[in-house]
């Protein structure tokens, strides 16, 4: 990360959310009906006549540093070469996606807040409004700095997400990626986000990434429903299908738990209770380092309190296999159907 990104993020965001947001829910993109509960508007991609070249990181450089609009701070923060190198592969795999990229990115800005949107968009402290929105909003932003930057990157990943999906992946996956590519703090979403993780470290990251970025639901499905019995599956389907800052959300994540304790059992052909690094995951254990999304970020590790023959207390750092290899229990077919 270049240096003069770094210091944007000294210090923790403002809370992005509050559970007030409930009551404009309905109207915001993030917070969407589950796939399939509409039908989708007819888009120019949709013709065989459409078919485009790939994105390019060259094209995506173009289109954000040619804006009129955005300050040349702004560009570099947003022009994220390893953030897109990572995702434009999957962008690259839907016209869809490369149709709102090129409609967007071309005339991006960033936009505060303005008095009726404060007023109508309270409990937020960023809103994309989404696909294919030219504009981001930050509340009190003039310019880029540590106190908006935060926001700024959770907001600017739902920018390159297709956010018409379920919010239980769409939300804490913006801000596990804005931790991991800008260097913000994690402060939100939380139980979600170990729930998240939790399914992660069982069926990979590839299922999620292929959601997030493209809004194909396949990859999770084939992972998932052979592994559990029909009414588990329409449990998890109940289950990421509920709204993410709700009275319920302990009971989801319990009921999750105990769909996840079948999930890993039919994979791994053991129990759940045995898995090392789930065990860290929902202990909170705050020693964990795990990316799961930009593996630049290099090996996993968690530490343990170790003593010695004296009684004295040092730190172990015990290394963990990178999240990448639980693909090999699907792409290698070691799967247990």
């Amino acid at each position: 990360m270049d240096a003069h990104l770094i210091n944007f993020f000294k210090t923790k965001k403002n809370i992005k959310l509050t559970i007030g947001a409930l009551v404009i829910a309905n109207v915001v993109s993030t917070f969407v009906p589950p796939v399939g509960a509409h039908e989708p508007a007819f888009h120019p991609f949709e013709s065989e006549q459409s078919m485009s070249s790939d994105i390019t990181l060259a094209e995506m450089r173009n289109m954000i540093y040619s804006s009129e609009k955005l300050t040349d701070e702004e560009k570099a923060f947003l022009y994220n070469e390893a953030l897109f190198t990572d995702i434009l592969p999957y962008i690259n795999q839907s016209e869809k996606m490369k149709f709102i990229y090129r409609s967007k990115f071309d005339s991006f800005d960033i936009k505060n807040i303005n008095p009726i949107m404060f007023k109508t968009f309270l409990p937020y402290q960023g809103w994309y409004p989404g696909n294919p929105s030219h504009n981001l909003y930050v509340r009190n932003y003039n310019d880029l700095d540590e106190k908006t930057g935060d926001t700024l990157s959770h907001e600017y990943v739902h920018a390159t997400q297709d956010v018409d999906g379920y919010p239980f992946f769409i939300e804490p996956t913006a801000e596990m990626i804005s931790s991991e590519y800008f260097g913000g703090e994690i402060d939100a979403y939380g139980a979600t986000i170990k729930s998240l993780k939790v399914l992660m470290e069982i069926i990979g990251t590839e299922p999620i990434k292929q959601y997030v970025f493209t809004g194909d639901f396949s990859l999770i499905e084939e992972r998932v429903k052979p592994n559990l019995s029909e009414e588990e599956y329409s449990e998890f389907i109940n289950c990421i299908s509920m709204e993410l800052l709700s009275s319920k959300t302990s009971e989801r994540n319990k009921r999750l738990l105990k769909i996840y304790q079948s999930l890993y059992l039919n994979i791994y052909g053991s129990p759940m209770r045995n898995d090392d690094v789930i065990n860290h995951i929902l202990s909170d254990d705050e020693t964990l380092v795990r990316p799961y999304f930009n593996e630049r970020l290099g090996d996993s590790y968690y530490i343990t309190v170790s003593k010695n023959s004296k009684g004295s207390t040092g730190n172990e750092y015990c290394y963990l296999d990178p999240i990448s290899s639980r693909e090999d229990i699907f792409t290698n077919a070691y799967r247990l159907n």
